[in-house]
């Protein structure tokens, strides 16, 4: 009979702890540095070279290390904590990581929390997300269209003149219109 390998304890596991740690850094430097004088384009790239190392060191624990993350992700307070999670998540190219973003996204309703992931949907591969985010696009939820729209524009995967772009930018909701205004700029 197989044995299945539990899930690691991403909070106790080392290698886990620390490159998460500093890929979450590198998220929390990157929502602050695009406003900072501190920090230049170079500076920036650098942080970005880094990255697949970090998520090399946390997806060889293991495939079991994608239960872990997922479980970490509902407890997560910051924009930046949260990008971090995700970005391994969608580095791992897993169905099931791809599927755990998807609920994490639909229960979400907190602007801090809904930052983190979309900076980690403009960072990471959207291959397994391409479906649902196209969905939601053209779906009648506000929120999750401009979720969809803004990830969608950063990959060049929508145009500008498209109606349900324009919808959203006269949306009730600031944040919304805001989010839209950013899809609509990454589009052209």
């Amino acid at each position: 009979m197989p044995t299945t390998t539990p899930a690691p304890d991403v909070a106790s596991d080392e290698v886990v702890k620390v490159a998460l740690a500093d890929i979450q850094f590198l998220c929390e430097q990157r929502l602050s540095g695009v406003r900072s004088s501190a920090l230049n384009e170079a500076e920036l790239r650098e942080f970005e070279r880094r990255l697949p190392a970090y998520f090399d060191a946390i997806l060889t624990r293991g495939p079991a290390v994608i239960d872990g993350l997922l479980s970490l992700l509902p407890s997560l307070e910051s924009s930046a904590e949260i990008c971090g999670v995700v970005i391994v998540l969608l580095e791992s190219r897993d169905p099931r990581a791809a599927a755990g973003i998807i609920a994490a996204l639909e229960k979400n309703q907190e602007p801090p929390k809904l930052r983190g992931f979309q900076l980690a949907l403009r960072r990471g591969p959207m291959d397994a997300l391409l479906p649902p985010l196209q969905k939601w696009l053209l779906g009648s939820d506000p929120r999750l269209a401009a979720i969809a729209a803004e990830a969608l524009a950063y990959h060049r995967c929508i145009t500008p003149k498209l109606p349900e772009l324009n919808k959203l930018l006269s949306a009730p909701d600031p944040l919304l219109r805001q989010t839209a205004w950013r899809a609509l700029a990454l589009a052209q």
